[in-house]
């Protein structure tokens, strides 16, 4: 019962327009990696969450892989992306928020 919902969200996902707001894009590249990772593509998983946190100061970026930390460990994406957010960390107390 819960993989369908996972395979409804993304096909509601896909018919979704791309905003033009960067805060609303973030958000969305944010929705995709739940349900990319929720249906097993841990790619296009990743692939959202580094346009997610681009751009992005160290404390929003860590704040919005937090957010997908259940579904990016779920799709054993956990390592790749962590090992994405200590390359962002600038310094050791950055890294420790990790």
């Amino acid at each position: 019962q819960k993989e369908k919902k996972h395979r409804q969200a993304l096909a509601v996902l896909q018919d979704i327009e791309e905003p033009e707001d960067e805060e609303l894009k973030s958000n969305v590249e944010l929705l995709r990696c739940h349900v990319y990772c929720d249906n097993g593509d841990m790619q296009r998983g990743l692939k959202s969450l580094n346009k997610a946190i681009e751009g992005q100061d160290f404390d929003k970026a860590a704040a919005l892989w937090a957010n997908c930390l259940g579904p990016l460990r779920k799709a054993g994406a956990y390592d790749v992306s962590k090992s994405t957010m200590l390359a962002l960390a600038k310094t050791t107390e950055e890294k420790d928020k990790l």
